[in-house]
């Protein structure tokens, strides 16, 4: 398994469709800050998205998709200023087939898309923390990306479809989206840490190769192998990309993997941490223990209670 399908994996993650609206000349959405990552896919007219006082809004064109990966609080307005509803009161009327924003005659001046992703478990792995406040999905993007146009065609037209089984096909083509757009954004130069790793030709060599096969008794030596890299270079550069050593990396994520079966798993304390790649039952606790600030059986204890 690939480094971001094994991270993808970890967190289970779930998409869902709020609705998708017509709204009239003005209009305004305020959603509060909360857990996963909130989308919206303009289909027409214009928006825009506002934050922080400090940052100045964004401008929405038609065919653009915006992700706030952290769902940290904004508003979705007509026009900067405008005031808003509520985005749970949205929703609800929404799902009552209520027109929230009437339209006063001919054509909606603004046709959105608004869902969010949901992450069962969420890691602390370093591609979350270093996703953007923000990322923006411009229409000429999404023109030049055909994989990225048809997914977010077909989601729009899945959010209108009344037909059996088009829920699930609308959070299958949303989980896709996030996937597509991860893609996307560890191709653009500006991107850092973890997705820029995946652009790097040796460093995703060696992340490829231990996120494949974790419980492998990983060294320095092992993973500059697999990258083609010698020792102090590969240790050099992967310090440089991911800002965390390789030795680290690999505990971590080990951790990560422990923490998941303890909470989902029956298996002993001994096999677990055999399968994250500890022969030694105590040097695993003693690194779950660094990690959680908890032995195993303690953590695992207060997770079923």
């Amino acid at each position: 398994m690939d480094a971001l399908s094994a991270v993808l994996a970890h967190v289970r993650l779930r998409g869902q469709v709020f609705f998708r609206q017509c709204f009239g000349r003005q209009w305004g959405m305020e959603i509060p800050e909360g857990q996963g990552a909130a989308f919206h896919i303009l289909e027409s007219g214009e928006a825009w998205i506002e934050q922080a006082e400090d940052q100045p809004p964004v401008h929405l064109r038609a065919g653009d998709c915006v992700i706030l990966p952290h769902m940290s609080s904004h508003r979705v307005v007509s026009g900067p200023g405008v005031s808003c509803l509520p985005g749970e009161e949205v929703l609800r009327r929404s799902g009552m087939g209520e027109s929230v924003f009437p339209v006063d005659g001919g054509e909606p001046d603004v046709d959105i898309v608004c869902g969010a992703f949901q992450f069962e478990q969420m890691s602390s792995h370093p591609l979350w923390r270093q996703l953007p406040a923000m990322i923006l999905l411009t229409r000429e993007e999404r023109a030049v990306e055909p994989w990225l146009d048809h997914t977010t065609r077909l989601l729009c037209h899945e959010a209108l479809n009344e037909a059996p089984g088009s829920m699930a096909v609308s959070s299958r083509m949303t989980e896709l989206l996030f996937i597509q757009v991860l893609r996307l954004l560890a191709q653009r130069s500006e991107t850092k840490g973890f997705l820029m790793a995946l652009r790097d030709r040796r460093l995703s060599r060696a992340l490829n190769a231990f996120h494949g096969d974790p419980a492998r008794a990983w060294t320095l030596e092992l993973m500059a192998e697999s990258a083609g890299m010698s020792r102090s270079a590969f240790a050099r550069h992967f310090s440089e990309i991911m800002s965390t050593t390789p030795g680290d990396y690999v505990s971590h994520w080990r951790m990560q993997l422990a923490a998941q079966r303890l909470r989902d798993s029956g298996e002993s304390l001994d096999a677990i941490a055999e399968a994250v790649g500890y022969r030694s039952p105590a040097a695993f606790s003693r690194q779950f223990l660094r990690t959680f600030g908890e032995r195993p059986g303690q953590w695992r204890k207060r997770q079923g209670s």
